[in-house]
């Protein structure tokens, strides 16, 4: 049975194989790819062609492999290159002459900014004969798009980077109001766990467990600085990871009091200095005034303040920035 859709060598191409015999190579380079100006014609009959008849494209031969009984060729055309209908396909060496023709059976090949197509790899086992007159055939339903082998490529270009790459889940500084589209800002905002699994993956239920079933949370930095985990070594031990902790505060004084006299925060219970240390451990707003007092001297009179109106929470110089994390 004589297939519908073949490659044969060309005249040009047939020469070049007679040398190979002597000792000779054949080095192909490109294949290229025609429309036969909508004719579509048998390549066993213009064997004498040196270029297509109608030739739309041109791309890089990606591979020639020697296989059992014969050589495997492969080029792929880019999702870029498209817009035409595929009747001639041709493979040329360093001169850009053709070496072998073949027909194709008229397919389009968009481009994606048609909004359809991708990339098309052209895989075509050559088989060549015992005779004198060299002609090839090929298998035509060895059309494929080649998202496998680029998958491969770039998975493995990512392991090769990935000790340079910012990971899932890398908390980093941004400088705009709208982040990334390869991140989200740290809101708390809830996300959903299957949607965003490789985040939830990374940080679980760490900041915040979502609707506690199908979402999470993440970090809510707004407003908060970072600080490192104490993870055992026991300087702010008791916390996990994840955990917010409220501001420390210190004493202001009486901003009432009068001339002449200064008023102070003193523990009326005992001398116990950790009193006054958790006491002031939080917002003002949370100070612990079971045992606190606030006193003026020198008359040792009891200011009528509270411990709340008399502290302010301690902050450092800072600029507002913008918190995100890599999905």
């Amino acid at each position: 049975m004589v297939a519908k859709y073949y490659v044969t060598l060309t005249e040009y191409g047939s020469s070049l194989i007679e040398q190979t015999h002597d000792g000779g190579t054949v080095e192909l380079k490109d294949m290229v790819i025609g429309d036969a100006n909508g004719v579509p014609y048998l390549p066993f009959d213009n064997k004498h062609l040196t270029a297509l008849v109608h030739q739309v494209a041109s791309v890089p031969i990606n591979e020639v492999k020697i296989i059992h009984g014969g050589v495997r060729i492969s080029a792929l055309i880019p999702a870029s290159v498209g817009g035409f209908d595929i009747h001639e396909i041709g493979f040329t060496d360093i001169t850009g002459k053709l070496v072998y023709l073949g027909n194709y059976h008229g397919a389009h090949k968009p481009v994606i900014s048609d909004g359809g197509g991708g990339d098309l790899e052209i895989v075509a086992d050559v088989k060549v004969s015992a005779s004198k007159e060299v002609t090839v055939t090929t298998d035509p339903s060895i059309l494929t798009a080649n998202k496998a082998w680029v998958q491969t490529q770039l998975d493995e270009l990512r392991n090769s980077l990935n000790p340079f790459l910012a990971r899932t889940g890398s908390i980093e500084l941004w400088s705009n109001p709208i982040p990334p589209a390869y991140a989200l800002e740290c809101d708390g905002a809830a996300y959903s766990r299957t949607e965003y699994k490789a985040l939830f993956d990374v940080i679980g239920t760490a900041f915040g467990a979502g609707n506690g079933s199908t979402t999470f949370n993440v970090p809510d930095f707004r407003a908060e600085v970072p600080r490192g985990w104490d993870h055992g070594r026991g300087i702010d031990s008791g916390r996990i990871l994840g955990s917010s902790q409220a501001a420390s505060s210190v004493y202001m004084g009486d901003p009432s009091v009068t001339a002449g006299r200064v008023a102070n925060l003193y523990n009326k219970t005992d001398d116990n200095v950790e009193l006054m240390r958790k006491a002031l451990n939080g917002e003002p707003t949370t100070v612990n005034a079971t045992n606190l007092s606030v006193l003026s001297v020198p008359a040792e009179i009891v200011d009528p303040e509270t411990p709340q109106n008399t502290t302010m929470s301690v902050r450092v110089r800072n600029v507002a920035v913008m918190f995100i994390i890599r999905i």
